[in-house]
C-alpha cells in the first residue's frame, strides 16, 4: 500500500537538491535585479524633477513587492518542470536567459510606467 512517491527516495532527494540549487541561484541574483529596476525608476523620476509624495512612495513600495513576486516566477518555472514534467524541459539550462530577459523587461516597464506618470503629455 505504498505510493510511488514514497518508494522512490533517491528521486525525492534529487528533486530536493535541484530545488535548493534553483532557489539559491535565483535568490543570489535578486539583489541585482532590484538594483537594476530601481535605477531605471529612480533616474526617470529624477529627470522629471518632481518630488515624490507620500502616496506615490507607498505605491512604489507596492510596485517593488509586485515585481519581486514576478521575479519569483523564474524559480516557479523550475519547480513546475521538476515536479510536473519530471525535469524533461530542463528549465535550469535557461536560467541566465530568463534572468536577463526578465530583468531588462522589468527595468523597461518600470521606466515606461514612471515616464508616463511623470510626463502625462507622452
Amino acid at each position: 500500500m505504498s505510493t510511488e512517491l514514497l518508494d522512490n527516495d533517491s528521486e525525492t532527494k534529487e528533486n530536493k537538491e535541484i530545488l535548493q540549487n534553483g532557489i539559491a541561484w535565483w535568490e543570489r541574483r535578486r539583489v541585482w535585479f532590484n538594483i537594476i529596476v530601481a535605477i531605471s525608476g529612480i533616474t526617470t523620476i529624477l529627470w522629471a524633477n518632481k518630488r515624490i509624495q507620500i502616496d506615490e512612495f507607498i505605491a512604489l513600495i507596492f510596485y517593488a513587492l509586485f515585481i519581486n513576486l514576478f521575479y519569483s516566477t523564474g524559480f516557479l518555472l523550475e519547480a513546475f518542470d521538476t515536479f510536473y514534467f519530471k525535469g524533461k524541459i530542463k528549465i535550469y539550462q535557461y536560467r541566465w536567459g530568463l534572468y536577463i530577459i526578465g530583468t531588462l523587461g522589468s527595468a523597461f516597464i518600470t521606466y515606461l510606467l514612471a515616464y508616463t506618470y511623470y510626463h502625462p503629455d507622452f
